[in-house]
C-alpha cells in the first residue's frame, strides 16, 4: 500500500471506523455534515457523528485523485472502489444541496453462502413470482376494485409501487406527488432527482437531494439519466424523478427493473 492509499485509507477510518467493522453492516450513507446512516441487515439507522464538510469533501477529492479520476463543480459524481474493496458514491454540489456531500459506502462481503441458504431465504421465491407479496397484492386489489382510489394510492406507496404520475403541464403532477410523500414510512432511504428544489421532506433523515440543469442535454456532464445511474450504489428504498421528458426514460425503466 503506498502512500496515497494510506492517506485515503486513513480518511476512511477518520469518517467511519467505528461503525464500518459492525457485524452485519452492508453500506453507510453520509448525506450531510453531523450524522450518518448505517444498514445493518436491511435497516437504516441515524447516528450523530462528528464530520465535517471538510472531511467530506478531502475524502472525495483524495478518493478522485487515486482513481486517476477527478471531482469538482464541472465534474461532481465519482463512483470508484477502494483498496479494500469498499465501493463508494461521492456527489457534491452543485448536483447535490449547498453545503452538504453525499458519500455512500457499500461494504464488500467476502463470506461464501452455501446454495442452501440461498434456498432457505426464498430466493427461488422471488425468481418465480411466489415471494410473499400476495398479501399487499390482495389489500391493494381490494381498495382497487371498491374504488377506494384514495387508500389504493396510499397503500401503494407504502408498499413502493412503482408509481408514474401523468399530466399535462400545470396539472398539478409535482404537487400531487408531494403530498403522497406522506405515505413513504419513515424508516426508508430516499433520494429526489429534479432541475429545481422543489421536494422537501419533513419527517424523514435518511435522504439526498440529486439536482441537474434546467436545460441539461444529452452531452451535459450531469444529467437526469447519469443521476439515476449513480443510485445504483446510493442505495435508496425510494428514488423520486421529479420529470421525465428524454433518455432518462430507459435509465428509468431499468432501475425500476433492477430494484424490482
Amino acid at each position: 500500500m503506498n502512500a496515497e492509499n494510506l492517506s485515503l485509507d486513513f480518511m476512511k477510518n477518520q469518517l467511519f471506523g467505528d461503525f464500518i467493522a459492525q457485524d452485519g453492516l452492508t453500506d453507510i450513507a453520509v448525506n450531510r455534515p453531523g450524522e450518518l446512516h448505517t444498514k445493518i441487515r436491511g435497516k437504516w439507522r441515524r447516528h450523530e457523528a462528528p464530520i465535517t464538510l471538510r472531511q467530506c469533501y478531502a475524502f472525495a477529492r483524495a478518493l478522485a485523485s487515486w482513481q486517476e479520476d477527478n471531482i469538482d463543480d464541472t465534474s461532481p459524481i465519482l463512483s470508484a472502489t477502494l483498496e479494500s474493496g469498499e465501493r463508494i458514491q461521492a456527489i457534491i454540489p452543485p448536483a447535490c444541496e449547498r453545503n452538504t456531500v453525499s458519500i455512500t459506502l457499500r461494504k464488500p462481503s467476502f463470506g461464501q453462502k452455501t446454495h442452501q441458504s440461498w434456498i432457505d431465504a426464498g430466493f427461488y421465491n422471488r425468481v418465480t413470482g411466489q415471494e410473499r407479496t400476495e398479501g399487499k397484492d390482495v389489500e391493494l386489489t381490494r381498495y382497487y376494485q371498491s374504488e377506494d382510489m384514495p387508500r389504493f394510492m396510499e397503500k401503494a406507496v407504502e408498499y413502493g409501487k412503482t408509481i408514474f404520475i401523468v399530466g399535462e403541464t400545470g396539472s398539478g403532477k409535482t404537487t400531487y406527488m408531494k403530498t403522497l410523500l406522506h405515505s413513504i414510512p419513515r424508516h426508508l432511504r430516499l433520494t429526489t432527482i429534479e432541475d429545481n428544489p422543489e421536494i422537501r421532506f419533513y419527517h424523514h433523515t435518511n435522504y439526498v437531494h440529486l439536482f441537474y440543469p434546467a436545460d441539461a442535454g444529452d452531452n451535459t456532464i450531469v444529467t437526469p439519466g447519469r443521476l439515476i445511474r449513480a443510485n445504483y450504489r446510493m442505495n435508496p428504498d425510494r428514488i423520486l424523478l421529479a420529470e421525465i421528458r428524454g433518455q432518462e426514460a430507459w435509465d428509468a425503466l431499468k432501475i425500476v427493473g433492477f430494484r424490482a
